[in-house]
C-alpha cells in the first residue's frame, strides 16, 4: 500500500517532465509520414495540419516549461529540476543522432547535385537543431538557478555550465557531470546512456565497414 502511494506521487510529480520530449518525437514521426505521402492527397493534407497542431502545443510546452522553472528554481525543487533536465538532455539522443545523419545524407547528396545547395541545406539543419536544444533548455536553466541561489555554484561556475548546456555534445556531458558526479544521482541513467552511445558508434562503423 506504501509502495503504491510512493509511486503515485512520485508520478504526480514526475510523471509530466517527459511529454515534451514526447511531443517532439510525435512531431518527426508526422513530418516524416507527411513527407512520404502521396502530393495532394488527402492523407498529406491532414498529417501536415496535425504535424502544425503538433508543433504549437510543442513550443506551448516548452514556453509552460521555461516559466515553471523560472518560478520553481528554488532549492526544494532542485531534484523535479535535475530530473527534468536529465530526461530531456538524455532522451533527446536518439533524436539528433537521426536528424545528423539525415541532415548528413542530405547535405551530401545536394553538395553534388545542387553545388551550394548542399552547405545551406546542412546549414539550416544546424539551425533547427539548435532551436530544438534550446527548447530543452527550460530545466537545466532552472536547476542551474537553484544550485546559483543555493551557493552550491558560482556566478563563473553557472555561467560555464549554462554555456556547456547549450553546445551541442558538451550539453549531455555536462549533465552527466552535474548528475551522476556532483549530485551522486541518477548514475545508473548516465552508465546506461553511455553504454548506448558506444553501441550506435559500434553499429554505425560496422554499417559503414560494408560499404569500404
Amino acid at each position: 500500500m506504501e509502495k503504491g502511494q510512493a509511486l503515485r506521487r512520485r508520478f504526480s510529480e514526475y510523471g509530466i517532465l517527459p511529454i515534451q520530449i514526447l511531443f517532439l518525437y510525435a512531431e518527426l514521426w508526422l513530418l516524416l509520414k507527411w513527407d512520404g505521402a502521396v502530393y495532394q492527397s488527402a492523407a498529406k493534407a491532414s498529417l501536415g495540419a496535425a504535424a502544425k497542431c503538433v508543433g504549437i502545443l510543442y513550443l506551448c510546452l516548452a514556453v509552460f516549461n521555461l516559466i515553471w522553472s523560472l518560478i520553481h528554481s528554488a532549492p526544494r525543487y532542485k531534484d523535479r529540476l535535475m530530473a527534468g533536465m536529465v530526461i530531456n538532455k538524455y532522451l533527446a539522443i536518439p533524436f539528433y543522432i537521426g536528424i545528423f545523419l539525415w541532415g548528413f545524407l542530405v547535405s551530401t547528396m545536394l553538395f553534388f547535385v545542387g553545388g551550394p545547395l548542399g552547405p545551406l541545406s546542412g546549414g539550416a539543419i544546424m539551425v533547427f537543431d539548435y532551436l530544438i536544444l534550446l527548447s530543452l533548455m527550460p530545466y537545466s536553466l532552472g536547476y542551474l538557478i537553484c544550485k546559483l541561489r543555493s551557493r552550491e555554484l558560482s556566478v563563473i561556475k553557472f555561467i560555464l555550465h549554462l554555456l556547456l548546456q547549450g553546445t551541442f555534445c558538451l550539453d549531455v556531458v555536462d549533465t552527466m557531470y552535474l548528475t551522476a558526479i556532483g549530485e551522486g544521482k541518477w548514475k545508473k541513467a548516465a552508465v546506461a546512456v553511455v553504454m548506448g552511445i558506444i553501441l550506435i558508434v559500434l553499429g554505425l562503423l560496422l554499417y559503414l565497414s560494408k560499404w569500404t
